[in-house]
């Protein structure tokens, strides 16, 4: 017996795109044309979800996103604007989506790649920078966890002080120091007496200066999202001024350090400051491969935001002290993100050839979540939402020349989850060869209770628009009821798409962002058995009642008659003579 099931499920998300996904006002490109419409006109490559702070409510409303770096450019919303504007829902506060578009008749390719970097900032929040390289058009999505510069979590150590400048410089010396984390490191930095400070123009900085010292362990689960900026570089700056190729980082440490007097920000100062670092007593020396000891020297780098790249500032000496313990000493002469740790070039990362029986490219699509992980320690390199379907050829995100391992859960680890590992890949090294893996078991057991879903979509315009016909491409979002962060469904590419990512009679919330449309629908249940849907926009008045087919294993969604309101289709028009082509 049907049942009156009035929701929108990810397949009605798609088809509800046709009619609030337009956006500006009308010209006439396309009057007096027959024609097939795709609306993937600018290609969608990656895709960015932002979390607040773990103490707020809500992401920052002065959030403000640059781009930089070589290729920023070429780098749009998926609207086809220069300026990047993060997708915010008043439903769900806490998280932003920031869909970057990229022009379809870009040549993209692991030999000419598009390298760019983000700036993201808010009044009192920690600056977060990503490097980001893409190859290919494949769908990628990734999170960026935002944190206050006052508030503390775990893997983040943070000392705050506050001290007097004046006329003459720093009125007596200070030294301030994060905490041990749970390996024994902590970082020092030490002012001078009569160290005079400057802001960015070079304005002397006098009055009481507020600093923050923060500390990042990669080895905590959840760090690297919130991290200051990547641990690899698209062409990172030796101190000679020389560009150097695609590089990873066997980092030690990584700190940030800023400073404020009243409305200014401290950026140089006269004197250089004195930073130690203690490492643990086993570290690896990046450059040797070997244990660490008494003498070595470690590169130091800072992140220069105008670039978006790491660049060499200096070298840290390894010492002794009291009981044997290791520090690095080293002199900062200006703020940033700076880095302890060697650098390593990586012309040919590592590929993972997938074997997966039950997952077919073109098949209804499954992402997992995927962490990287540095072997001798478990630092956590890089976090990822991938497929694994069968014959794909992964290029692993962390060009490390030491041994990496990867595992895939079913999703990321929240209180709502228990992040189940489903695989967990051997120890090899990911610069350069190629690595088998065969996750179809593995996969397999945790696919059993999922049905799958097949969704086809299509629009008409009026005949005051010559019977235009629109066929969408949208990104469309989900999690567990309860949780928090997003995971990629699937993708409708030309009004067709297909997903096995969801559980029959469970519950869950879907997520729309895209252009201008950015649509919640919460609770949620997959249905089991016949129903009947009903998609609606009250801003172009537009109602229809659709059927859904449920054969147990199946839920087949064929919607390809809609009638798309003339408001709309002018709105559309508009768009597509907007974009850049």
């Amino acid at each position: 017996m049907k049942n009156k099931f009035y929701t929108r499920l990810w397949l009605l998300l798609a088809s509800l795109a046709i009619v609030v996904a337009s956006c500006t006002k009308t010209e006439d490109m396309l009057r007096g044309t027959s024609i097939n419409v795709d609306t993937e006109l600018l290609l969608n490559p990656l895709n960015i979800q932002i979390v607040a702070d773990p103490n707020e409510s809500q992401l920052p409303s002065d959030l403000d996103v640059d781009v930089t770096g070589p290729d920023a450019e070429k780098v749009y919303t998926v609207f086809g604007e220069k300026k990047l504007e993060v997708n915010v829902n008043e439903a769900d506060p806490r998280i932003a989506m920031l869909p970057i578009g990229i022009r379809r008749i870009e040549p993209v390719s692991s030999v000419d790649p598009i390298e760019f970097s983000l700036i993201l900032k808010a009044e009192g929040y920690n600056t977060v920078t990503r490097n980001y390289r893409i190859t290919n058009f494949e769908e990628d999505m990734c999170n960026i966890r935002l944190l206050r510069t006052d508030n503390t979590t775990d893997g983040i150590q943070t000392e705050e002080a506050r001290f007097i400048v004046n006329e003459k410089g720093a009125a007596e010396p200070v030294r301030f120091q994060t905490r041990r984390n749970t390996d024994g490191e902590y970082v020092a930095v030490e002012v001078q007496q009569g160290t005079r400070m400057f802001t960015a123009d070079g304005q002397a900085v006098v009055g009481d200066v507020d600093a923050a010292l923060n500390h990042y362990n990669f080895r905590v689960q959840g760090v690297n999202e919130m991290a200051p900026a990547s641990l690899y570089s698209n062409a990172a700056v030796d101190k000679d001024g020389n560009v150097l190729s695609l590089s990873s980082f066997d980092l030690l440490a990584m700190y940030t350090l800023d400073m404020h007097a009243s409305s200014s920000e401290v950026r140089s100062f006269s004197k250089p400051l004195d930073v130690t670092v203690q490492v643990q007593a086993d570290a690896t020396n990046p450059a040797t491969g070997e244990r660490i000891k008494a003498g070595d020297v470690i590169p130091v780098w800072s992140y220069n935001e105008k670039l978006g790249e790491w660049q060499e500032e200096t070298t840290a000496t390894i010492t002794t002290g009291t009981g044997g313990m290791l520090y690095a000493n080293f002199e900062q002469e200006h703020l940033s993100i700076w880095l302890l740790g060697g650098r390593f070039p990586c012309r040919n990362q590592t590929r993972v050839l997938v074997t997966n029986n039950e997952q077919q490219r073109n098949g209804p699509k499954r992402y997992y979540y995927v962490e990287v992980y540095r072997a001798s320690d478990n630092t956590v390199l890089w976090t990822d939402y991938t497929r694994f379907y069968d014959n794909e050829s992964i290029e692993l995100f962390a060009g490390f020349t030491i041994p990496i391992y990867f595992r895939i859960y079913s999703e990321p680890a929240e209180a709502c989850s228990t992040q189940e590992i489903l695989f967990e890949s051997e120890v090899f090294n990911s610069c350069g060869g190629e690595i088998e893996v065969d996750v179809t078991e593995a996969l397999l057991q945790t696919d059993l209770d999922r049905v799958r879903m097949f969704v086809e979509v299509a629009g008409t315009c009026s005949s005051d628009f010559n019977d235009l016909v629109v066929r969408p491409s949208l990104p469309i979002l989900y999690r567990e009821n309860g949780c928090e962060t997003w995971q990629p469904l699937g993708w409708l590419r030309n009004g067709e798409g297909a997903t096995q990512a969801l559980e029959r009679g469970k519950y869950y919330d879907f997520r729309i962002s895209h252009r201008t449309l950015d649509r919640c629908i919460f609770n949620l249940q997959v249905p089991t058995q016949d129903t009947t849907v009903l998609v609606d926009s009250p801003v172009y008045n537009f109602m229809e009642e659709i059927e859904v087919m449920y054969d147990g294993d199946d839920i087949r969604f064929n919607y390809t008659d809609i009638q798309v309101p003339d408001l709309a289709c002018d709105e559309y028009i508009d768009y597509l003579n907007d974009v850049p082509r």
